[in-house]
């Protein structure tokens, strides 16, 4: 059993990733990832608040193997490519010079243990993000603009998308991000 097979479904951004299946998808859109490239991610997504090295992706993802630095290269450029980045200075994994690679992306660990019903709570949670979005936007717009604080504003709008947060994860039972290592 590869070390993607024990990690369950989650999100990276709105990228559903299903490791038992090596899969990626979004929008309808299904990528298949080789083995080797998924632990990668996997591991990746699991330390995304860090900066890994090469060679502790090496340690991680190919164990008592004596192989070099370019076979990590070679699979962050396969996920880099199956991600959709183009360009240096990327989207979802940050190069950072000398010192290895960070995920730069929101990872939110899914509780179903489906493809399907991975989606669906997927679907559920933008659904609910695009009824809080609408919500704000019908506040400020009700607000005259005149006496409208923007400090305060941007204040007030980052709690409650904290707030937003931690109840669709109490509603929709999505685990913390503790809760996601192994």
């Amino acid at each position: 059993m590869t070390k993607s097979a024990q990690v369950k479904h989650f999100l990276i951004d709105d990228w559903l990733v299903a490791p038992s299946e090596n899969l990626i998808q979004r929008h309808g859109t299904k990528i298949h990832l080789e083995p080797k490239a998924m632990d990668v991610l996997c591991h990746l997504s699991r330390n995304s608040d860090r900066v890994i090295s090469a060679e502790q992706l090496l340690i991680q993802c190919w164990p008592a193997s004596s192989l070099s630095d370019s076979v990590v290269y070679k699979n962050i450029a396969i996920l880099r490519k199956a991600l959709g980045e183009k360009a240096p200075g990327s989207r979802y994994i940050e190069t950072i010079s000398k010192r290895g690679y960070r995920l730069h992306a929101q990872v939110t660990p899914i509780m179903s243990t489906t493809i399907r019903g991975a989606l669906e709570e997927k679907e559920n949670f933008e659904r609910a993000l695009r009824v809080l979005n609408k919500l704000r936007l019908k506040q400020i717009q009700n607000e005259e603009a005149d006496s409208l604080d923007v400090t305060l504003l941007k204040k007030n709008s980052g709690r409650l998308q904290k707030i937003s947060k931690r109840v669709f994860e109490y509603v929709l039972g999505i685990p913390s991000h503790e809760n996601f290592n192994e």
